[in-house]
C-alpha cells in the first residue's frame, strides 16, 4: 500500500517535473519557412524545405539568455521539380539516406541594436559542422516573436556537390539560407 500511495504521488507530480526541463517552445510550423538560393550556370534557382523543426527559446528584453535549435529534413528540399528533388538526395548532394538531417544550434545571442541581432551557433550539413554567425532581423507579431535573416555559405564546405559537381561554373559554390521563423502561439 505504502509503494502504491508513492507510485499515485510521482504520477501526480511528473507533469510538474517536465515543465521544468521542458524543451524551448517550438516554431510554428505553419508560418515558419527556410529556403536556399544558389545559380546553376548563372541562372537563380531557390528551393524550400519543406519539413523543419525548430526549437526558439527568445525572449526580447533578455536576448542573451536565449537559444535556437533547427533542423532540417533534407529529403524535404523542394525545388518544384521532383527529378530535381529525387537527384539533390542523392551521395553527391544531401545524400539524405546517411545525413538525413541538416542542424544549426546556437551558442550565443548578441544584440546589436533594437531589432538586430546576432546568433552564433554550429552549422552541420551532410555530417559536417561549421561555426558560423547569423545576422538575425527580430520583430514580435503579438505575442510571437518573429527572427528573419539569411546566412551565405560555400556549399563545397558542407561537400554538397562533390564528384563531377565540384565545377563551380555548372553550379555556384555560394548558396544563400534566408529564414523566417516564428514562434508557436503560448
Amino acid at each position: 500500500m505504502r509503494s502504491r500511495a508513492w507510485l499515485l504521488t510521482a504520477a501526480l507530480a511528473l507533469p510538474a517535473i517536465a515543465q521544468v526541463g521542458s524543451a524551448p517552445p517550438a516554431a510554428d510550423a505553419a508560418t515558419s519557412r527556410i529556403f536556399a538560393r544558389a545559380s546553376q550556370m548563372g541562372v537563380p534557382i531557390e528551393g524550400e524545405f519543406r519539413r523543419i523543426q525548430a526549437e526558439l527559446d527568445f525572449d526580447p528584453a533578455s536576448p542573451a539568455t536565449g537559444s535556437a535549435r533547427v533542423q532540417l529534413d533534407v529529403a524535404s528540399f523542394d525545388l518544384g521539380d521532383e527529378e530535381l528533388n529525387r537527384e539533390l538526395r542523392r551521395p553527391e548532394w544531401f545524400d539524405a539516406a546517411q545525413h538525413p538531417v541538416a542542424t544549426f544550434v546556437s551558442s550565443g545571442i548578441t544584440a546589436l541594436a533594437p531589432g538586430r541581432l546576432e546568433v552564433a551557433g554550429l552549422l552541420t550539413i551532410k555530417g559536417r559542422t561549421l561555426a558560423v554567425v547569423v545576422p538575425v532581423q527580430h520583430s514580435s507579431d503579438g505575442q510571437r516573436q518573429v527572427l528573419e535573416g539569411s546566412l551565405p555559405i560555400r556549399r563545397l564546405q558542407f561537400d554538397v556537390g562533390s564528384g563531377a559537381w565540384t565545377d563551380t561554373a555548372v553550379v555556384a559554390d555560394e548558396v544563400e539560407i534566408r529564414f523566417r521563423l516564428v514562434t508557436a502561439q503560448s
